[in-house]
């Protein structure tokens, strides 16, 4: 499994070459999650916060947003259609406000 940094205010884009993906925060509260393809794709986000963890399933084509309330979560593709795009960010809405304002 690999294990991508996730740092503040930060944006990673991959295309996943494994069927798990771990992506490990510095203290981030809120993450969203992008999935891009053509094609159908399914995937289950597991993300861990605070005492618990909680699983999200997400099955789409084309674009899906998440957003999830950590930065210390997993990723395991079901279903994995070649042209897959997963984006993860950490700007979190202060972030967003600030560059509406510009």
């Amino acid at each position: 499994m690999k294990c991508i940094k996730l740092d503040y205010l930060s944006i990673i884009k991959i295309r996943p070459t494994d069927n798990f993906v771990y992506f490990e925060g510095q203290g981030c509260f809120e993450t969203v999650i992008t999935f891009r393809s053509k094609q159908s794709y399914e995937v289950i986000i597991t993300y861990y916060y605070k005492d618990f963890e909680e699983k999200i399933e997400v099955k789409g084509k084309s674009t899906s947003k998440i957003c999830i309330p950590s930065d210390l979560f997993k990723i395991e593709i079901i279903k994995k259609p070649q042209d897959l795009e997963i984006i993860a960010s950490s700007l979190n809405d202060y972030f967003d406000e600030m560059l509406s304002l510009n």
